[in-house]
């Protein structure tokens, strides 16, 4: 290698560089001179001393620094929506937070108790038909499901525009499917059978009922009578609700009858034809769970009671499986009656995404492939379900104005590395494809410095 201050010594000589070029040509931090002699064309590679491209300095800073940028970003993207938020955002159509208007709510987890959110959960309201969770419990624990009543004559006593089954005075019953009668369509009548078949009268039924919310914690209640009608003296709170909601939860029974969506009346001494009553939940999520009031977080919503009386509005105790196997308890009371009935199940549906955001659970894309769903416990025959929307229209609320109305956890594959992405594309495809991004960007750098590298060393002078 010939050097510039050795030109003299240069038999050939050396081609000097102006100071100009140098300042303005990256190529001249390393320069060739073609030098010919009598040999053939000779390249000789002369030296600048002291000297160094400034660009070719700026160079190497930026792409280092562009190469640490681009490895912190695609570390970002692939650790997922943790890193990021607490909880992926998800698109729902249902009114936010601020907007809701009701008098009390609480969501739950019914395992462990722990509050998700909560509103008013210990200020007096009127719980409506929601009163027959309390009913339905005392039932349970009398053991007398299997056995047959006759209907009394006080039973079928109620003003025409309150929610009844059309029980007939001295009918034989079954208490199994008085029990269905009462918490799917909400029947007043067949509340009063099982309160006369536990306790003989329906005053005497209330005491049990008072002495039973004692016993479950339930400081704030007072029940007067076992379907809810309204009373001044007949109260309680939404933090004393999921007290019995719990305790009525551990009775598979109880989990049968609510998540039931459709029952016909078997016939009876005086109705002698199948299908003389026949039923829908009154609870819309039974209904449209899966389509319009379906939630991304929740695999499936598994019960339990509606309520409507003008002093408590409408009410509304729901319970939810997530995807991860946690089931969810939400009770929203005091949904104003003036409103369509559809907003009390849109104001669920905002609480039920608030409180699964709240609790971290997972999105549907998390699971393995649907599985199919399991079949509802057989009754007999059943009518064709509703095409009614949730808010179609209905007549003014009255005292007891009731409508009558599994995917596996994800698996340990999942939990993989392999398995995250795989999940991360499924569920947020936007940031597959910003990773697809930044490992091409940097593939074309490596490529065009390379080729930069190629031309430097075989560009003749």
């Amino acid at each position: 290698m010939m050097n510039c201050s050795a030109a003299a010594d240069c038999t050939v000589g050396c081609i000097r560089l102006s100071r100009e070029r140098r300042r303005r040509s990256c190529w001249l931090y390393e320069a060739l001179a073609a030098v010919n002699t009598r040999a053939g064309s000779v390249r000789v590679r002369v030296s600048l001393p002291g000297w160094r491209c400034p660009m070719k300095t700026f160079q190497n800073k930026r792409w280092m620094t562009g190469l640490l940028l681009a490895v912190l970003l695609a570390g970002s993207l692939l650790a997922g929506p943790a890193a990021s938020a607490p909880h992926p955002e998800v698109d729902l159509n249902w009114p936010p937070m601020s907007e809701l208007k009701a008098g009390a709510w609480l969501a739950a987890d019914l395992n462990s108790g722990d509050v998700l959110l909560s509103h008013e959960t210990d200020t007096l309201i009127f719980p409506a038909s929601t009163t027959k969770i309390m009913t339905a419990l005392l039932l349970l624990e009398s053991g007398r499901m299997d056995e047959s009543v006759i209907v009394s004559e006080y039973a079928t006593t109620l003003d025409y525009d309150m929610a009844k089954t059309g029980f007939i005075a001295g009918e034989t019953v079954m208490l199994h499917d008085v029990f269905y009668a009462m918490m799917l369509s909400s029947g007043n009548d067949a509340a009063r059978i099982a309160a006369e078949a536990v306790a003989g009268t329906e005053a005497q039924f209330a005491e049990l009922m008072n002495a039973k919310a004692a016993e479950l914690g339930m400081a704030s209640s007072h029940f007067m009578n076992a379907s809810g009608l309204s009373d001044d003296n007949h109260k309680t709170t939404a933090s004393d609700m999921f007290r019995l909601v719990q305790a009525a939860m551990e009775y598979e029974a109880f989990r049968d009858v609510v998540g039931t969506r459709l029952f016909s009346m078997p016939p009876t001494d005086l109705h002698p034809w199948d299908g003389w009553a026949m039923m829908q939940n009154s609870n819309q999520f039974m209904t449209y769970g899966e389509t319009a009031l379906s939630s991304p977080y929740y695999r499936s919503f598994t019960g339990i009671k509606t309520g409507t009386t003008r002093a408590s509005g409408y009410c509304l105790v729901l319970s939810a499986e997530s995807w991860d196997d946690r089931e969810i308890i939400l009770l929203l009371f005091g949904v104003s009656v003036d409103e369509p009935r559809a907003v009390l199940y849109q104001t669920a549906s905002t609480l039920l995404n608030e409180a699964a955001s709240v609790a971290s659970l997972p999105l549907e894309s998390a699971a393995q492939p649907t599985a199919a769903p399991t079949p509802e416990p057989e009754t007999t025959t059943e009518p064709a379900p509703s095409t009614t929307a949730p808010d179609s229209t209905e007549p003014p609320a009255t005292e007891t104005d009731e409508m009558t109305e599994n995917q596996p956890a994800p698996s340990a594959a999942e939990r993989t590395m392999s398995g995250r992405l795989w999940q991360m594309v499924r569920q947020e495809p936007w940031r597959a494809v910003s990773v697809l991004l930044v490992i091409a960007l940097i593939l074309v750098i490596v490529l065009y410095r390379r080729a930069v590298q190629r031309n430097r060393k075989t560009r003749p002078y």
